[in-house]
């Protein structure tokens, strides 16, 4: 009961050490990446997305990003404007939710009725925000997600969906196999990039 923690802190070169009774580690999950079997380790052009910073490096290159989260989204979004071509590679489709409907926040819509709106309600009016707001994603080029509408964290993106139409980014279906940077996807076709960025989520350490 009297146990106490020593805690040693080093703060602009200074030392200092504190016992506590109780210590909270609050650094989160999203510490380790995770990556795909066919990741090749110590690969310059192969990175996962905790360590993506910004596009400048991949100015006129080809660049395949793996994975639909609000990750991949937002770096696939944030390479247009310097890579020569990219590729979104996902398995299963998102739904996407717009960051605003009508001047508002989109989730300004919904969450204030989380506590007393049974869920198919929800699910029903978030459909039809979703129809408002743009549409199918299916007339984007995104595949039919497999899940029901709130069922898994949404992708929230403005510019994901409008990329995709306009043909800045390409949707490509999940990977079956990779030869470093020769990648080959579940319908059969074959790519060649000149890097691989995986957001395809940590593990839980």
């Amino acid at each position: 009961e009297n146990e106490e923690w020593s805690v040693t802190i080093v703060k602009n070169g200074k030392t200092d050490t504190v016992n506590y009774t109780h210590v909270v580690i609050a650094t989160g999950l999203f510490h380790t990446p995770r990556y795909p079997d066919y990741h090749v380790e110590r690969s310059a052009n192969q990175i996962h997305s905790a360590f993506y910073r910004t596009p400048d490096p991949y100015k006129g290159k080809s660049v395949l990003v793996v994975g639909l989260g609000n990750s991949g989204a937002d770096i696939a979004c944030d390479l247009v404007s310097q890579a020569r071509s990219v590729t979104l590679s996902t398995r299963n489709s998102a739904h996407i939710f717009p960051n605003y409907i009508l001047g508002k926040p989109f989730l300004d819509y919904t969450t204030p009725y989380d506590d007393y709106v049974p869920f198919p309600v929800r699910q029903r009016l978030t459909s039809f925000l979703m129809w408002l707001g743009r549409g199918n994603v299916r007339d984007y080029g995104l595949p039919r997600p497999n899940d029901d509408i709130l069922i898994k964290n949404p992708v929230v993106s403005s510019r994901l969906l409008n990329s995709i139409h306009c043909g800045d980014i390409k949707v490509c279906p999940g990977i079956r196999s990779a030869d470093g940077d020769t990648v080959t996807f579940d319908d059969g076709s074959v790519e060649v990039f000149d890097a691989i960025i995986f957001a395809t989520g940590y593990k839980i350490h």
